[in-house]
């Protein structure tokens, strides 16, 4: 009955998957690594979750043709859900990459070279390697981990030093109003001028994601005594 569910959701997902893998395609430290919903799998009570599962999937592949990402992930969740195989993981992880989550993508496309065989073959003659298949996902992965989130600070008053850093190293070094890119991860953000207080604030950078930050700066102040 397994090898029947693979079979079913391979079958109907083959052109596809195939058109896709086609297409054109550095871990960070203080990465965060998502939660991801296929391990949160509740118990199915169907009769025959390997129909479920081909139903699922078969809805899965038609939402995300037609462009609605989120509802193509909840389906195919639901088709892992009812029959775990490699081939969802890679899908969702597309589902993700088109809505621009970048971390999800890269967790289900990494979960998903991790769990193919290193013996798996095509199960019918329309399915592409997936060894093929294992290879542009880890390039692919690779690709969207260097995607650097893009941050701006703005100021009052402006013209404030900025300090990106976490424990490792800094990771980068500019002025206020100014766009400054960085590797997606954890840092500790320094804006200082001469003048006033100096701000540190924990920040989380994901992958390709643009920030803002406004930081009000407060004056130092001294005490002035007059003597007459």
């Amino acid at each position: 009955m397994r090898a029947l569910a693979v079979i079913l959701v391979v079958a109907s997902w083959c052109s596809t998957a195939a058109a896709q893998s086609a297409r054109p395609n550095g871990g960070y430290i203080g990465r965060d690594i998502p939660v991801l919903e296929i391990d949160d799998c509740r118990p199915t009570t169907s009769a025959n979750p390997q129909a479920e599962a081909g139903e699922h999937f078969e809805r899965g592949k038609l939402l995300y043709e037609q462009g609605d990402y989120p509802g193509a992930v909840k389906e195919l969740v639901a088709a892992y859900c009812r029959s775990p195989h490699w081939l969802p993981l890679m899908s969702i992880g597309q589902a993700y990459e088109r809505e621009l989550e970048y971390e999800k993508a890269i967790a289900y496309f990494e979960r998903f070279v991790l769990t193919v065989p290193d013996d798996a073959k095509a199960l019918s003659a329309c399915d592409p390697d997936p060894q093929e298949q294992k290879k542009l996902i880890t390039a692919r992965i690779k690709v969207l981990e260097n995607l650097p989130a893009k941050v701006r600070v703005n100021t009052e008053p402006g013209d404030a030093h900025i300090v990106i850093a976490n424990d490792a190293r800094k990771e980068a070094e500019s002025t206020s109003g100014k766009e400054i890119e960085v590797t997606g991860g954890r840092y500790t953000m320094t804006i200082e001028r001469e003048g006033y207080h100096t701000v540190t604030r924990e920040i989380v950078a994901e992958v390709g994601k643009p920030y803002t930050f406004f930081e009000k700066l407060e004056p130092k102040r001294g005490r002035l005594r007059v003597h007459v």
